[in-house]
């Protein structure tokens, strides 16, 4: 979506920062390691042997992410870390140039079949917050800002008794899909590589289904109403066929079976890294994962809507376990009872979107670092639903 040297020219961005190293750079790395232009080089610069060529509805085994991951997830930390504070200081040049001394292909052109408004398109096919920080490690979840390596949010879902994985996945008998959640590369047009398209944002939408494509949920924007702004999108970048999506807050309403009700989660300072795919009618994401952080107020927020389910007239099967969490004023219930189930708050997120993991122990902390991996499929998108 931007060459190299578009990426490298785009350092004013950075808010200052130093590498560690003093040593004579390697040829990707030419403006100070602070600028988003450099971060997203060394996003897209990682070894191409991440991409794996499977087929679409592929499913890859657990120790498949990690194996893949090229030299861990040393420079995707890094490049997360930048993302979000501007800059790379505890990086060494040796470090970085270690996964950039292997093959960098483009994408290939995306085909004719991929065009349309909502076009290239792509559906989350899996999904897996991790349950422990070793399995966040092999997820490459360590880019997450915060000592839960983004595992904070398993515990909620298992109390709520929600399968996320279960969510995204098609029923083998009757096709049908609980959650629908689509991406768009608005800006990348047909006869385009990754790195030839520009201006380009990842767009979110939560869907239903048309046939064997898709349509556009109206929750999908904000207030409901298709004028205005969708609810979930972000900057994008593609170098080396990895996708780099950042400054963006992601919302998802997480529907509890058999209930009628949505859980509202929101995540704030977001990023997303993965391998990026053209396909023939549409893009697909590899080994993805979408890194955030649920502040506290955002806590508050989803005991709320959990009260509100347990108190409608068809509530869910998981209120006679959430109990405990129904009583009361959702604020204090949060901080005493529903925190210790996330591990704790273990991230700061500032005002201006920065983010930071040093404030434990300091009372500093106002949020909880949350990791989701996935990995998607191409999509048609038909319109927005009714």
């Amino acid at each position: 979506m931007q060459s190299e040297p578009d990426l490298v020219n785009a350092a004013a961005v950075g808010r200052g920062g130093h590498l560690s190293d003093p040593s004579p750079p390697r040829p990707c790395i030419f403006a100070s390691a602070a600028s988003i232009g450099l971060v997203l080089c060394l996003a897209g610069c990682v070894t191409e042997r991440v991409i794996t060529g499977e087929p679409n509805d592929a499913v890859v085994p657990d120790g498949a992410r990690a194996d893949a991951v090229v030299a861990d997830v040393e420079v995707a930390g890094a490049v997360d870390a930048a993302v979000a504070d501007a800059a790379v200081a505890d990086a060494t040049v040796a470090d970085l140039g270690r996964d950039m001394e292997g093959a960098c292909p483009d994408t290939v052109a995306l085909a004719p079949g991929a065009a349309g408004p909502f076009a290239p398109a792509t559906r989350i096919t899996t999904l897996e917050v991790p349950s422990s920080p070793q399995r966040a490690q092999e997820l490459a979840c360590r880019m997450v800002d915060g000592s839960n390596e983004g595992t904070g949010l398993s515990g909620l879902l298992r109390l709520l008794m929600l399968d996320i994985g279960d969510l995204v996945r098609r029923d083998e008998e009757d096709g049908s899909i609980q959650l629908i959640l689509l991406g768009h590369l608005d800006g990348w047009n047909a006869g385009e590589t990754g790195e030839e398209a520009s201006n380009v944002r990842l767009v979110f939408y939560s869907g239903e289904a048309d046939g064997d494509a898709f349509r556009v949920a109206r929750a999908s924007f904000q207030g409901g109403d298709p004028a205005n702004a969708p609810r979930s999108a972000f900057r994008a970048v593609s170098s080396c066929s990895r996708l780099v999506a950042y400054s963006g807050t992601f919302e998802l309403d997480v529907p509890v079976r058999d209930s009628g009700v949505a859980l509202g989660l929101t995540l704030s300072a977001t990023t997303l890294f993965g391998n990026l795919r053209a396909e023939a009618t549409g893009f697909s994401v590899r080994k993805g994962t979408i890194n955030g952080y649920l502040t506290f107020e955002s806590i508050v927020a989803l005991l709320t809507g959990v009260k509100a389910a347990c108190e409608s007239a068809d509530p869910p099967s998981f209120c006679e376990q959430a109990g405990q969490f129904l009583a009361g004023d959702p604020e204090p219930t949060a901080r005493t009872l529903v925190l210790p189930i996330l591990r704790g708050l273990d991230s700061k997120v500032a005002e201006d979107g920065s983010v930071s993991g040093d404030c434990i122990g300091d009372g500093d902390c106002n949020a909880v670092s949350v990791c989701f991996a996935f990995e998607s499929g191409a999509a048609t998108i038909t319109g927005i639903a009714p």
